[in-house]
């Protein structure tokens, strides 16, 4: 079976157990925070008693008994988050901002990267991207790249996905504020959100919808001599 069969597989059990697909992303972060856990020297404990201590803090209570969480381990325990995140990118009606980087646009960024003498890059709000990013990574051992999103679970989510690369940092905060960061960037690629309006909580801006906020924000922690692309409507 090949490896979107397997996906596919998996997918259609969440749905067998009740996992809606807004709920996806939530289970499997509870599943790959046990097994962190648990690798880390926790084998005594319960699972299900290990999940609810882990993520009763800063995640909405689990929607289910023991013996669904026990499944859900089983089903998630070894899959790859980013093929998982790949898949349901693709797979989400609401989720209409992911898209797989097509080659062509893959080689301009590749080949902007790689003509840049700065180290430091930035791809806000990543998980919109479904490909791509990990083999920059791999590429440009010498590059730090950094991985902004607003979204908590996908803060979490990410962190664990990218623990192998010392290069990549993910940080929480909302590239739609103007104190977003005080760094400055030497590339930066981005895919904002399109005209959607109040989505920025601090800050005065030339425009009030998303992308023109985006727009301004970024160019303002691009370095001297940074490049920045940025996808927007025609």
């Amino acid at each position: 079976m090949n490896k979107s069969n397997e996906l596919a597989t998996v997918f259609n059990r969440l749905q067998e157990y009740g996992i809606g697909i807004q709920e996806n992303i939530p289970t499997l972060l509870r599943v790959k925070l046990v097994k962190k856990a648990i690798t880390a020297g926790q084998k005594d404990k319960n699972l299900f008693e290990a999940m609810k201590q882990i993520t009763e803090s800063n995640m909405e209570n689990f929607k289910g008994d023991e013996q669904l969480f026990n499944r859900l381990y089983n089903l998630l325990v070894d899959v790859d988050i980013f093929a998982f995140m790949s898949f349901w990118g693709n797979s989400e009606k609401d989720y209409s901002r992911a898209f797989q980087l097509p080659q062509a646009l893959r080689q301009l960024i590749d080949d902007k990267i790689a003509e840049d003498t700065g180290d430091k890059v930035l791809f806000p709000e990543a998980e919109y991207i479904l490909s791509g990013i990990v083999e920059l990574a791999e590429k440009y051992p010498n590059k730090r790249f950094v991985i902004p999103t607003m979204n908590p679970v996908m803060f979490q989510l990410q962190t664990l996905a990218y623990e192998s690369y010392p290069n990549v940092d993910v940080v929480c905060t909302n590239i739609y504020d103007a104190d977003f960061t005080d760094e400055k960037y030497d590339f930066i690629f981005s895919f904002p959100a399109l005209n959607m309006k109040n989505i920025s909580n601090k800050g005065v801006f030339i425009d009030q919808y998303s992308d023109l906020i985006a727009a301004e924000n970024l160019l303002r922690v691009l370095s001297s001599d940074g490049r920045l692309i940025i996808l927007l409507p025609a």
